[in-house]
């Protein structure tokens, strides 16, 4: 028995580091502590740290979409792919980006970074110049309509 209090232990201390650097999702604690071998107690651990609030799936989600977006100009699709990724649910992930991102703040924060973006493009041909601010802001994660907006206010 104190075999298993010391494997919960030394888990925990692993879990606790692993948390230090970043938040993260319950997911990524379990992998990380699968990794090191302590596939029998991960469970017990996550719900420690759940109980002392140091792990909150709906939190994380929330503050990945408002530092992601606002600090990497990220769309929803890119976000929600992240997150996906991080193994969160998707209906927890859908209803956070419903709650924290509409469509007239993608629109804006696209216009930010396309602004950025722009002055890369001067003395381009006007098509490739479209183009590439298309990928430009696809790769970010922005959806068609809100590119097209976007591409027709910087080239008509």
């Amino acid at each position: 028995m104190s075999k298993q209090v010391s494997n919960k232990d030394s888990a925990f201390g692993k879990a606790l580091r692993f948390l230090s650097h970043q938040p993260r999702s319950t997911t990524e604690i379990r992998s990380y502590l699968r990794k090191h071998g302590y596939d029998d107690v991960s469970e017990d651990v996550i719900k420690r740290l759940c109980d002392l609030k140091l792990v909150d799936d709906e939190d994380f989600v929330s503050r990945w979409i408002i530092e992601r977006a606002a600090y990497k100009g990220l769309g929803k699709i890119r976000l929600r792919s992240e997150l996906i990724k991080k193994g969160l649910k998707k209906s927890l992930i859908d209803s956070k980006l419903s709650e924290l991102y509409d469509d007239e703040l993608e629109y804006e924060r696209a216009l930010n970074i396309a602004e950025k973006k722009i002055d890369q493009l001067d003395g381009i041909e006007p098509i490739t110049a479209k183009r590439r601010l298309g990928q430009f802001l696809t790769s970010r994660g922005y959806n068609n309509e809100t590119i097209i907006a976007v591409v027709n206010k910087y080239f008509g």
